[in-house]
């Protein structure tokens, strides 16, 4: 439970509380945590009761996610100064390169070729120990969707979380990572 508050902290409370020109310190070797997601603009999730309503959909998501094999510590990445990165999904590599955009506020994840070039661009928030990465649903499934692949396992609850995901505009998913 204490892990979920300081999840929840990370992802939805800080951000609030952080000032626009704070930024992650993306370089270092980060483990999943978890998923996260986030709303985006629409106002009826930005209250108490809207971080209540995410935090359930959050949990069904992770039970999804561990269905396929996807739990705490399945997923890594180390990124480097150079801005190239290495994703350790399951025990399978995954290497890219990563850049920052408007301040550290946006981050752009341009895997190579074994992940056929997938690019992904989204959010980044936290602290220096903890952040959320966030995309666009589809493009965050796509991800998994190949990585999965990638590791021999079947991706069939991914419409599960499509299903789920659909029913809100403009909303985000990814991960919850920590610093190693």
């Amino acid at each position: 439970m204490s892990r979920l508050l300081t999840i929840l902290f990370a992802c939805f409370l800080l951000p609030l509380a952080a000032s626009a020109n704070e930024a992650v310190q993306i370089p270092g070797q980060w483990s999943f945590e978890g998923s996260a997601i986030d709303f985006g603009d629409d106002d009826i999730y930005s209250n108490v009761a809207g971080k209540a309503v995410s935090s359930g959909m959050k949990d069904r998501i992770d039970e999804y996610l561990q269905e396929a094999g996807i739990h705490e510590g399945s997923m890594t990445f180390s990124f480097n100064e150079d801005y190239s990165f290495n994703c350790t999904f399951m025990g399978i590599p995954l290497e890219g390169t990563w850049r920052t955009l408007d301040g550290g506020s946006r981050i752009q994840l341009q895997f190579g070729k074994n992940m056929n070039y997938l690019s992904m661009t989204g959010t980044v928030n936290g602290t220096s120990s903890q952040c959320c990465m966030l995309f666009e649903e589809s493009r965050f499934l796509t991800f998994l969707r190949k990585s999965l692949s990638k590791a021999g396992k079947r991706s069939d609850v991914l419409k599960s979380i499509h299903s789920l995901s659909g029913q809100y505009n403009r909303m985000q998913i990814g991960c919850s990572l920590e610093k190693d």
